[in-house]
Order: structure tokens, then sequence, then C-alpha cells
């Protein structure tokens, strides 16, 4: 949670691990001022997934009064949400 805050508040940087023999797109990544989402997706066997991205900052301010998130609570948190 502190590196999605920090990608949309500050700047955070990444440097790729030179480990195997794959080609890599760059060598580190920078993040500022970016849109940071949590992503939650809702389960049940035999039917459709939910998905729910919720903006971080909405995301802290749930789980300071909360200790859970219900799909219904997650929906209407979510900026973006649909089912696969």
């Amino acid at each position: 949670m502190p590196w999605l805050f920090a990608s949309k508040y500050k700047q955070v940087s990444y440097k790729i691990p030179d480990v195997g023999f794959d080609r890599k797109p760059c060598d580190m990544v920078f993040f500022s001022g970016a849109q940071a989402y949590v992503g939650i997706i809702f389960y049940v066997p035999r039917k459709k997934k939910t998905i729910c991205l919720i903006d971080v900052d909405d995301f802290i301010g749930f789980f300071k009064d909360n200790v859970s998130i219900s799909e219904e609570q997650a929906i209407t948190l979510a900026r973006y949400h649909g089912s696969l």
C-alpha cells in the first residue's frame, strides 16, 4: 500500500532485476503522479467474478473505520468495476 500511495503523490522507482536471459524493455521504471488503484476480485464458484478497482485514497479512508469490505461496498467505492 505505501508503494501505491507514494506513486500517486511522490516519486517511486523500480529497478528491473538483471536475472535470466530474457530481454527487458528497459532497466528501470519511474512513477510520479500516477493513478493508483487497489484491485479486488470477488469469486464465488460457478459464478462470474466481480472485479473492482478502488482508488488508493478511497481504500485507505475506508479501512480507517472498517476491517473488511463486502462486494456491495467495494462496488460503491470502485472507480471501475465489471465481471468476468
